[in-house]
């Protein structure tokens, strides 16, 4: 059993495009978890731009792959529309296993 999942489906919403990445399971599980997420929304001005939104909830504009895994999102920067109720990781929660 490995220790990694390999994605193939993870949206990089600075490429505009899906990349190949490996993840620990752990951190998917994680980041999946309901007590492992607040909640949020998509703010005028942040609209299809999960880089944006992944600055303003978690500090770091390269995160936004996390908020596609914990909403499920399959459909890449359409999934961020105006208002949009988002389940937000808690950064800190998790950030012990992205090492």
């Amino acid at each position: 059993m490995t220790k990694s999942s390999y994605l193939e489906d993870i949206y990089s919403g600075e490429l505009d495009t899906e990349i190949k990445a490996f993840v620990k399971k752990k951190v998917i599980e994680l980041i999946r978890s309901e007590d492992n997420c607040k909640s949020g929304s998509v703010l005028q001005g942040m609209e299809y731009r999960p880089d944006k939104i992944a600055a303003y909830y978690l500090g770091d504009e390269r995160l936004g792959w996390m908020i596609d895994i914990a909403n499920d999102f399959t459909d890449g920067i359409q999934e961020y529309w105006l208002g949009r109720i988002l389940k937000i990781p808690v950064i800190e929660k998790i950030a012990p296993y992205l090492a």
